[in-house]
């Protein structure tokens, strides 16, 4: 049931209680009754009570008022759903934004992982390089000195 339909019945039921009678409980005119009293002789005496019809205006003021507090209500329980309905929704963008966070940091440690195993593949190389370049230099020192042992034979050879 919308709102308009609420406000609708709500409009319907102050005029229908405008149309019905002044006197609600349906009592016409005087009643006579009884009064008892423990005090002195009014025992059996007859009263008349009189039924004063409400005044129309003081009940339209209360269908007023009455329908004020229940579209201050309504109104209070509209603002309460629509507060409701901005705290799940920023809940559910709390809940995207931290998935998507966990994926970032996964990823990113996948990529920090990865860069780890490429950077000791390169310091393994690296070293591979160095053993090899010490090696280089020893035969290139065994190199010279056979190279200046041949001159230094060369050269005994010719001097003989």
């Amino acid at each position: 049931m919308g709102w308009l339909q609420i406000l609708g019945t709500l409009a319907q039921a102050v005029m229908q209680s405008e149309g019905q009678s002044a006197n609600p409980l349906g009592v016409s005119g005087p009643a006579s009754r009884r009064a008892r009293s423990l005090g002195s002789g009014m025992i059996g005496e007859t009263a008349r009570v009189t039924i004063i019809a409400p005044d129309p205006n003081e009940e339209v003021a209360r269908a007023e008022a009455e329908t004020r507090r229940m579209l201050e209500e309504a109104y209070a329980e509209m603002i309460d759903e629509r507060v409701d309905h901005g705290v799940r929704r920023m809940a559910e963008r709390v809940e995207q934004t931290s998935a998507k966070v966990i994926d970032m940091e996964t990823n990113f440690h996948s990529k920090l992982e990865t860069m780890s195993r490429n950077l000791e593949e390169v310091q393994y190389q690296t070293k591979g390089l160095e053993s090899m370049q010490k090696k280089v230099n020893l035969m290139l020192g065994a190199g010279v000195v056979l190279l200046g042992l041949c001159g230094y034979l060369l050269y005994l050879s010719l001097k003989a």
